[in-house]
């Protein structure tokens, strides 16, 4: 005898005649208030940087214009990666994919361009900015995206068209390969001053 299924499949994948997938309204409200809280933390961050940067050193120059080359590719990067998705819907290549699963790969896809060209250009920290706290930071997303993303692999991450799986994988990714590019750049400016110093 087949064993029954832990969940309703038709409930955590329903459609609309559209195709999109149907939210409860509990999902929805539980989005919106995550994202208004989300987007407060970031410019509560945000401000709080700026407030720091104005008493110490800001980015010199040169960094300046590195930021700004970042930002470019950053820009089309996204672009880039808007277009594909867009290209794969018109063949409907990708049916189980929200558009708001499309949006977040969208918008990591020029996180992540940003962030490695600035790295390895040495703009993406400020001159007397504390690299601790930031790596810190980084470090304590990547936990909580990790649990979140264990969690959501094993509660129908279909279930809202994979919209909160890909956000915590591309939050989990995203920031451990920004971690680990920060951590290899620091080991290879450790080396080269041990080596001028010998």
């Amino acid at each position: 005898m087949a064993e029954p299924p832990l969940h309703n499949e038709a409930e955590s994948t329903a459609r609309n005649e559209s195709g999109g997938f149907i939210m409860s309204d509990a999902y929805k409200y539980g989005v919106l208030i995550g994202s208004v809280v989300a987007m407060a933390l970031v410019v509560w961050i945000l401000l709080r940087a700026h407030n720091r940067n104005e008493k110490a050193a800001d980015y010199d120059e040169r960094q300046e214009l590195v930021r700004g080359k970042a930002y470019q590719y950053s820009f089309l990067t996204a672009v880039g990666v808007a277009l594909v998705f867009m290209m794969l819907d018109v063949f409907e290549l990708i049916p189980f994919l929200s558009v708001a699963s499309i949006c977040v790969i969208v918008v990591f896809s020029g996180i992540l361009v940003f962030a490695n060209y600035c790295i390895l250009h040495d703009a993406y920290y400020a001159l007397k900015e504390n690299r601790k706290a930031g790596c810190t930071l980084l470090i304590g997303v990547v936990l909580c995206a990790g649990v979140g993303l264990f969690s959501r692999l094993r509660n129908q991450p279909e279930a809202d068209g994979y919209f909160q799986l890909v956000a915590e994988m591309c939050l989990f990714f995203v920031f451990s390969e920004i971690l680990i590019l920060l951590a290899a750049k620091a080991v290879k400016e450790k080396k080269e001053n041990d080596d001028e110093e010998s």
